[in-house]
């Protein structure tokens, strides 16, 4: 039968169109089975919808009974029975504003009735929503509302356990701060405080509870206050269970710091933990708020903020922290270019890659004050975004508050005192507090800040800098600690702007004296051990600038600050030093260089060269001090290969030793004069040209000069100072005797260095038969040359002023040691530096003290002396003066002991800075055609002179014997040579300058020692016929053998081998005091 029915099947399947197989007869059981599935689901879910719905019709039936119930006042157990049904069955629904309040109302009512224990669970911490809740939103009137709610929290009063079961978790806890923080009613604040007291787990919550009393005005807590400050500062653990507690805090403050911040700046402190809880709550609020930052920012600046506020955007611009007008972007033309030589000296040890990513990110100073002004600029724009709609009369009360000297001294006197062993609580909070209002500060001149009442004002309480520098001893070693660094930029900032108006007296006195709390010698070695970590071990990067002036604290951005601050004060020291450096011992001048750079070597120092203009100059009746401004100097550090390198050179260079960078100043000069004196560059050009066909001059590298003797310097004014830069390229000088007739010596080089030491010694020293035609110069009471302001100033005067800057400039260029010592005002002028008080008494020491004692008068006697705001200009011997005014108006404004002490600093500025203004400028034209500025700012004042005329000592025979080498038969250990040595150390000083001069063109000795003169000097022999040194006549010796001669190009001393010493004595004094000129030998 089966298989009958199976072949029945089969056959009609074959029969048909289609055949299904298998799979697909499993399939469609598959599909109906899943079908009738969803069919019993939807059954169900009708089903239970139907349900569902005669529930909610019954829930909502008992809904509307139990409200209707509640809304008359029955017995209190069976209200709040009812009640407490009425909340599980809206599970989380929204219940009608208007319910709540019928509730409330009706509950108070029969609390203030009958009384009742509430019952734990959800009605208890509805209760106490709804209470707080509704009090926020005060659906009907205040009193009303608050009649209820007091009756309501005064039976919460009452259960103590209850209140801690049902208030004290996050969303309760936090319900109950906001509703204080709104409701205006005392009488429920005090409610509402005790009920957070109540719920509050000691001492967690005791933060919570200072936060809110500053709120309130209440009574003075200093436990709660004290928690208050560990919270903010997150100092202490906590119990992870109470973490809400904090959070609590962190959004009272976030919500209300201003007003917490005027409650506690107003606490009456009488002690040094009361004050250390105020210093530290002021500065963890600051750091959560925007608005007072800023406008203590503007304060300390001395800028009004409402002003400020109400200025439009586009006129809301900062003043310049750095001052420099002559700043301009690295894109434009700079005051003197950069020409790159072909004769790039590569370097093994970085790749030019990397050297090229490592100079971006290590600017130089100059570069970085600019980054800093950028970043505080952002960031007073961004804020005044902010601020400008918003109402901040509050916000600038409490700025003018904390922006308030008097404050900071006491806070001072009541935390830190050097004798303390413990740290005060506070103590930190107070310096990082006064490094913040400081920073809208930070620069790397002291001219930048100098204009700050605030700082003003804490700089000349001694004790806060005192303070500051015992804080910061107590950290050792550890100079990365961010409190550390803060402290050290605050006190860097005291100080330096302290030495702005401090006399070297009092700076003896008070930082150099055995008495001194701080000595000068320690505060530099301090801050020399800082900045090499800044500036060397791991230097500061363009990148920790970035959000520099945010509210909280990086490491970076304080190592940031603390490197312009920390520069700024090394430089005001090292000023200080180098004007005292021969009046009284400070430190030695070891205590400026860094330990020895290892990975620097000078070899290959000087990548590329740089080609001065003679656009370099400087207007110095109106220029800030411009010792660290200015693209130039940053050009300058892409001289040198190593970026760490030049950014020190730049900045701080004293940190260096003089002789390293004297080196670096030839190599300097060495790589420039590969441009401006390569003969073989000049070769190809003429050998180009005469291919051509054009007319050559096969000397074309060079410039030829031809000078007479008796007319020194009116010739070399005409030929010389037409010249201009081009006085760079090598010069070469025939001299013409008195008799009108060429003198036949050949220059090469020796020459040349007679011609300029002759002709400085004739225009600034002025000798017996000098040619110069006015005296430029006059001689202090130092004996130093100053610039005789005596002259009357015409163009031919400026000429000849310009014309003297480029004779100097070329014996530096050349490296040729002369006689002129300037005075240190005139050299300050040659390093771009504008000349101070203290600078008046290395130029007229007499009116330095008459100007002086005008500080140390009464009032009376200051008034006795009937002074004004004008100077006397002129020569009163001859009856030519005139009266010019210090400010404007100023024959009419009166000295009087307030202003005397502006009246000197104007009347010194004048005297030196302005007076001589224009000749200086002039002679600065011309000595920067051939040295640029940036070039010598390697060197202090003193160096300088060192640099132009070498050391004040005389000439080191010793090394002078050392460096010698013998030729034509000499040697050392010769009976003829040991003579020669002999009568050298019997010579006077003057006597040997003379014989070095005749040997070398130059009387002064190598900066660099005489084992750098190049080539070596050399002691030749000349033989004498055997018959004259047989012969024992004298008389005869003398008439017949001749004297010493030399080439000077050469260095070379060519010596007869006279027969005895008497001889050769007299032979070399006679020829060095003859003073002949050039001729053929």
């Amino acid at each position: 039968m089966f298989d009958g029915q199976f072949r029945t099947r089969r056959n009609v399947n074959l029969g048909g169109k289609t055949s299904r197989s298998r799979k697909e007869i499993l399939e469609d059981s598959k599909r109906q089975r899943q079908d009738r599935e969803k069919a019993q689901r939807r059954e169900k879910c009708a089903i239970y919808v139907q349900k569902l719905r005669r529930g909610a019709q019954a829930r909502k039936k008992l809904i509307e009974q139990l409200e209707h119930s509640l809304t008359h006042v029955t017995g209190i157990d069976t209200y709040t029975r009812n009640l407490d049904v009425l909340l599980r069955l809206y599970s989380g629904s929204k219940i009608p504003d208007a319910n709540v309040e019928i509730w409330l109302r009706n509950y108070s009512l029969m609390l203030q009735g009958h009384g009742t224990q509430l019952r734990e669970g959800i009605l208890a911490k509805w209760v106490i929503r709804a209470t707080l809740l509704w009090m926020q939103q005060a659906p009907t009137a205040i009193a009303e509302r608050d009649a209820i709610c007091s009756v309501i929290l005064e039976h919460i009063l009452s259960q103590k356990d209850y209140v801690r079961q049902n208030l004290g978790y996050d969303s309760g806890y936090s319900l109950a701060v906001d509703t204080m923080l709104t409701t205006t009613n005392s009488r429920l604040t005090q409610l509402i405080c005790d009920t957070i007291f109540l719920a509050t787990p000691r001492p967690a919550g005791e933060a919570v509870l200072g936060a809110l009393s500053l709120l309130q005005s209440s009574k003075v807590d200093w436990q709660k206050l004290q928690a208050l400050y560990e919270s903010l500062s997150e100092s202490t653990a906590i119990d992870p269970r109470y973490i809400y507690l904090r959070d609590t805090v962190d959004k009272i403050a976030a919500q209300h710091g201003l007003a917490m911040l005027r409650s506690v700046l107003s606490l009456p402190s009488t002690n040094a933990v009361q004050t250390g809880v105020v210093v530290g709550i002021t500065n963890k609020l600051m750091a959560r708020s925007t608005a007072v930052p800023f406008f203590c920012s503007l304060l300390v600046r001395d800028e009004d903020p409402v002003k400020v506020l109400s200025s439009s955007p586009e006129r809301s611009v900062a003043t310049p922290i750095n001052t420099d007008e002559n700043d301009s972007s690295s894109d434009e033309e700079d005051e003197w270019s950069l020409r790159r030589t072909s004769n790039t000296v590569p370097s093994n040890k970085v790749s030019s890659v990397a050297r090229a990513t490592m100079r971006h990110e290590i600017k130089t100073a100059a570069q970085l004050d600019r980054v800093m002004s950028a970043e505080y600029q952002s960031w007073r724009n961004q804020s005044l975004e902010l601020l400008r709609s918003a109402n901040n009369e509050r916000a600038i009360a409490v700025a003018r508050e904390i922006v308030d000297a008097r404050r900071w001294i006491k806070w001072s006197a009541d935390l830190v005192r050097p004798s303390d062993s413990m740290e005060i609580v506070g103590t930190e909070d107070m310096f990082a507090l006064l490094g913040q209002l400081l920073k809208p500060l930070t620069g790397l001149t002291v001219r930048q800040s100098s204009r700050s009442t605030f700082l003003s004002q804490l700089a000349f309480e001694p004790s806060i800098s005192e303070h500051l520098w015992f804080y910061t001893q107590r950290f050792g070693e550890q100079t990365h600690d961010a409190s550390f660094l803060t402290a050290m930029s605050a006190f860097c900032d005291l100080l330096s702007h302290r030495l702005i108006a401090m006399l070297d007296s009092q700076f003896l006195e008070q930082y150099n004296s055995a008495g001194s709390r701080i000595r000068a010698g320690d505060a530099i070695l301090r801050v020399k051990q800082i900045l090499f970590s800044l500036y060397w071990e791991k230097p500061v990067k363009t990148g920790d600038f970035n959000g520099v002036f945010d509210t909280r604290y990086s490491v970076d951005g304080l190592r940031a600050r603390l490197f312009l601050t920390g520069t700024k004060l090394w430089n005001s020291l090292h000023d200080r030093w180098c004007r005292l450096l021969r009046h009284a011992e400070i430190c030695d001048e070891s205590n400026w260089l860094f330990p020895d750079f290892s990975s620097f070597g000078d070899s290959n120092a000087v990548v590329r060269g740089n080609t001065p203009t003679n656009d370099d100059q400087m207007d110095l009746d109106e220029s800030e001090d411009e010792q660290m401004t200015g693209d130039d100097l940053d050009q300058l550090a892409d001289v040198f290969s190593d970026p760490k390198m030049g950014r020190v050179l730049t900045s701080i260079p004293q940190a260096l030793p003089f002789d390293r960078r004297v080196r670096l100043f030839q190599s300097l000069l060495n790589n420039d004069k590969q441009t401006t004196q390569n003969d073989e560059a000049a070769a190809r050009s003429a050998l180009v040209n005469m291919l051509r066909g054009e007319d050559v001059d096969m000397m074309s590298g060079r410039e030829r000069v031809s000078i007479r003797r008796d007319r020194l310097y009116s010739d070399s004014m005409e030929t010389l100072n037409k010249l201009g830069s081009r006085l760079r390229r090598r010069v070469q000088v025939s001299f013409v005797n008195q008799h009108g007739a060429a003198e036949a010596g050949i220059d090469g080089g020796g020459v040349f260095k007679e011609f300029i030491d002759d002709l400085i010694k004739d225009a600034f020293l002025r000798p017996q038969g000098s040619t110069a035609t006015h005296q430029l110069f006059s001689v202090t009471q130092q004996q130093t040359l100053a610039v005789n302001t005596s002259l009357v100033v015409d163009q031919k005067i400026l000429d000849q002023y310009e014309f003297l800057g480029r004779v100097l400039g070329k014996a530096v260029y050349e490296s040729i040691l002369v006689d002129p010592q300037f005075c240190l005002p005139f050299l300050n002028q040659l390093l771009g530096k504008r000349n101070s008080l203290e600078d008046l008494k290395n130029y007229d020491l007499e009116y330095y003290r008459n100007l002086i004692k005008l500080l140390s008068l009464s009032a009376e006697e200051i008034e006795s002396l009937c002074l004004t705001f004008e100077v006397t200009i002129g020569d009163e011997r001859t009856g030519k003066v005139h009266m010019v005014d210090l400010i404007a108006n100023g024959r009419n404004v009166a000295v009087t002991k307030q202003s005397v002490i502006q009246y000197v600093h104007l009347v010194a500025n004048h005297r030196l800075n302005v007076i001589s203004a224009a000749q200086t400028k002039a002679f600065l034209s011309g000595f920067r055609d051939l040295i640029p500025a940036p070039w010598v700012r390697l060197f202090s004042s003193y160096e300088l002179q060192k640099l132009i005329s070498g050391d004040d000592r005389g000439i080191d025979v010793l090394s002078l014997k050392d460096a010698m080498q013998y030729a034509s038969g000499y040697h050392p250990s010769q009976e003829v040579v040991k003579w020669f040595w002999e009568i050298v150390c019997e010579m006077s000083a003057e006597q040997q300058q003379k014989l070095l001069k005749f040997m070398t063109s130059c009387s002064r000795q190598p900066l660099l020692g005489f084992s750098s003169l190049e080539p070596s000097p050399c002691l030749q022999q000349i033989r004498l016929p055997s018959s004259l040194r047989e012969t024992t006549n004298l008389d005869l010796l003398a008439k017949t053998t001749p004297l010493p001669t030399a080439s000077t190009c050469m260095n070379l001393l060519k010596l007869p081998n006279y027969p005895n010493k008497q001889l050769m004595k007299w032979k070399i004094l006679a020829a060095i005091e003859a003073g002949a000129g050039f001729e053929l030998t």
